[in-house]
């Protein structure tokens, strides 16, 4: 029976692969404030807009910025 909130990255986040660039920002979850744990677990789904240019390449693309997603326990 605890409740939860979480905080998502509220920043725009620039993804690398050598020369080429991808931005993904707009974080969001399935979940709302103040969330109730009723079973002893739960699923936190968390996602994201990832904006593809045209014509990128395909590629491991990545960021030295961590995206940081926190539960806070009430």
């Amino acid at each position: 029976g605890y409740t939860y909130d979480i905080s998502l990255p509220g920043d725009t986040y620039t993804l690398t692969n050598g020369i080429e660039n991808m931005v993904i920002n707009n974080f969001t979850s399935s979940i709302g404030d103040g969330n109730l744990i009723a079973d002893e677990s739960q699923i936190i789904r968390v996602g994201a807009t990832l904006n593809v240019n045209a014509n990128q390449t395909p590629g491991f693309y990545s960021t030295p910025a961590p995206l940081n997603v926190t539960v806070n326990y009430n």
